[in-house]
């Protein structure tokens, strides 16, 4: 049928690939080279822009530093919680009421058809 001697394919690939991420990199280069010259031409501006853009930065940080602070509040207040309730089984050994709690009517008595 066809006849493809495909490192021929392969090598052309590789050619265009290189050509394409060379004229991306020398793009960018370009971009680069115009912008650090506009602020050296514009020091003032560029100036007000770094101080737009750090107070910018230092908001956004306070913002998720406070999130952040919230979510361990919360966390916190959940384990407090969680600490604070009574989990069954584990009353038994608890000081001098030592199996004072499996003697009631659901569990030892008239109801539950014990002793």
């Amino acid at each position: 049928m066809y006849d493809i001697d495909w490192g021929e394919v392969a090598d052309s690939t590789a050619e265009a690939v290189s050509d394409g991420a060379s004229a991306l990199y020398q793009g960018v280069k370009d971009y680069g080279t115009k912008a650090f010259q506009w602020i050296e031409d514009n020091p003032e501006t560029s100036q007000i822009i770094a101080g737009v853009v750090g107070g910018a930065g230092q908001y956004l940080a306070a913002k998720e530093q406070q999130k952040s602070a919230e979510r361990f509040e919360m966390d916190m207040m959940e384990r407090r919680r969680k600490e604070r309730q009574i989990k069954p089984g584990e009353i038994e050994n608890y000081g001098t009421h030592i199996g004072e709690v499996k003697k009631g009517l659901l569990t030892n008595g008239m109801i539950a058809g014990g002793n």
